[in-house]
């Protein structure tokens, strides 16, 4: 997909992780996808660090303080939207709950984290100075995003009602594609009985050029694999980790020729 100049309405523009261990994440990640960082501070000896490839910002990372640290690691991904204080305001009258209220990033943007309907965080990135991911579809840059919920019917409706998107069930199996104008933004999966965490959360993923190789240096790195290189039909293979902090990610591998 290569260089983006903006992002379409409703289609998601970025990803960042809030780890209690940023240092430790900002060297796995950058083992992992040869990031470029830089630190941006943000007070109080907090930093936002950007993550670059070929000097383009791609996704960020964050040390997590307050009631955030005593939370696991976790990737969020931030929604594209013309007014973020509108947008906020719709989502909680469609059931979601406000997090942070809009605020300004000065020379960004301004932006707001909701909890939807299911009880999911996801982010409200009204673009000015800074579109969000500025490469896709390339090796280490945003691939997908997919909601993990056992809610599958009120994330329908809240996602339908607030973002205009619309949910279209996959045969065989379980998964759902969001579609905004006829686009695929985003998925959907029904959550294992069987996970221990009953939080529905947004999963991110990331491109590579060879998902078993990027399995096993990220293993080399400290990961832990949960669900190894695995070929999808019609898509191409996805794997599943967690990094040595505990944050939670996805490899995406695109058949040849359609990334």
């Amino acid at each position: 997909m290569g260089v983006m100049e903006k992002h379409a309405e409703g289609s998601v523009c970025w990803a960042e992780l809030g780890t209690r261990d940023a240092a430790g994440a900002k060297r796995f990640y950058r083992g992992l996808f040869a990031w470029e960082l830089e630190d941006l501070p943000i007070g109080e000896g907090c930093f936002y660090t950007m993550a670059r490839l070929q000097s383009r910002d791609v996704a960020a990372i964050y040390q997590a303080v307050g009631q955030e640290a005593l939370l696991p690691p976790r990737w969020r991904i931030h929604v594209a939207v013309a007014d973020a204080d509108a947008s906020a305001r719709k989502a909680c009258e469609r059931g979601g709950r406000m997090s942070v209220a809009p605020s300004v990033v000065p020379g960004a943007g301004r932006f707001a984290l909701v909890r939807d309907a299911t009880g999911a965080h996801i982010g409200l990135w009204q673009a000015a100075g800074h579109i969000g991911a500025e490469l896709l579809g390339i090796p280490g840059a945003l691939a997908w995003s997919e909601l993990v919920t056992r809610e599958i019917e009120t994330a329908k409706r809240f996602y339908g009602d607030w973002l205009g998107w619309e949910a279209r069930k996959l045969e065989p199996g379980s998964y759902a594609l969001f579609h905004k104008d006829g686009h695929p933004v985003a998925g959907m999966i029904r959550m294992a009985e069987e996970r221990q965490d009953p939080a529905s959360h947004w999963r991110v993923y990331f491109q590579t050029e060879d998902c078993g190789a990027s399995v096993e240096k990220a293993r080399r790195l400290g990961a832990d694999c949960i669900l190894p290189a695995t070929p999808i039909p019609g898509l191409g293979a996805v794997a599943l980790l967690t990094d040595p902090q505990g944050g939670t990610f996805a490899l995406m591998q695109p058949l040849s020729g359609s990334a």
